[in-house]
């Protein structure tokens, strides 16, 4: 610099300086899903599934990109040690990819980088899958009037059936009560309808097994012994009990 009375200063250092115009700039994969077919249970869009090998995961990425699938272990938005899930190459013209990965229990934060000219992306956003494996246990099962009740694990779907020969399942021949099953509800409970009014009069051995959102069977509940016959509407809740339709 050069002060007001003209003397001149030193030469600065060097300032170096980087610029970015030809860089190439490589954007992460987006649309990460679960195959519908490894999507088991209750909903096939819902990414929650008993299934733990074998998943196949799709996306978009860039042709003759490199994709990385990784485990978020930690939430960091970063692939690190032990994380990845494997690689594939991106050979459509449209990017779509997709790759088989296994992954333990759990709810996991699957996440997707790519890499093309030896740049490698952001990471993407993450897809949470839920691995369920553990069958619930047997739902209670009990009756109210003319409908049956109990409680069963939340978000569960419930199945009644008449135990025809009492042998403790349900048999091809043993329809569903009612033609339908039951949700149970956020805090814990269940009831059928009145579904009761369109058994015949007699003995019924009813049961229930449940179904959760990851598509693991529970076993099936113990017996409901029932005695139905044509009165006044109205409930004897002794055991076994007895309804009045």
């Amino acid at each position: 610099q050069t002060d007001v009375a003209g003397n001149v200063s030193q030469t600065s250092h060097a300032l170096t300086l980087v610029t970015t115009r030809n860089a190439t700039v490589v954007v992460a994969p987006t649309s990460l899903d679960l195959a519908a077919n490894d999507d088991s249970g209750l909903s096939s869009s819902d990414n929650i599934t008993k299934t733990s090998r074998g998943l196949t995961i799709s996306g978009i990425g860039t042709k003759d990109a490199k994709v990385t699938l990784f485990n978020d272990k930690n939430s960091n938005n970063q692939m690190d040690k032990d994380e990845s899930l494997g690689s594939v190459e991106v050979h459509s013209a449209t990017g779509q990819w997709n790759k088989e990965i296994s992954i333990p229990s759990g709810t996991h934060a699957i996440r997707a980088v790519q890499t093309s000219h030896q740049v490698v992306s952001v990471a993407s956003d993450a897809l949470l899958i839920t691995v369920d494996t553990t069958a619930p246990s047997a739902p209670s099962l009990g009756s109210s009037s003319l409908t049956l009740v109990g409680m069963g694990e939340v978000g569960a779907m419930v199945t009644l059936f008449e135990d025809l020969n009492s042998n403790g399942k349900k048999d091809s021949n043993e329809k569903i009560l009612g033609g339908t099953t039951c949700l149970v509800s956020g805090n814990g409970s269940w009831a059928s309808g009145h579904v009761l009014s369109t058994l015949k009069s007699g003995k019924h051995a009813m049961r229930a097994f449940q179904t959760d959102r990851a598509g693991n069977v529970s076993p099936v509940s113990g017996v409901l012994s029932l005695s139905i016959a044509a009165a006044s509407k109205r409930v004897d809740l002794s055991s076994p009990a007895t309804i009045f339709v």
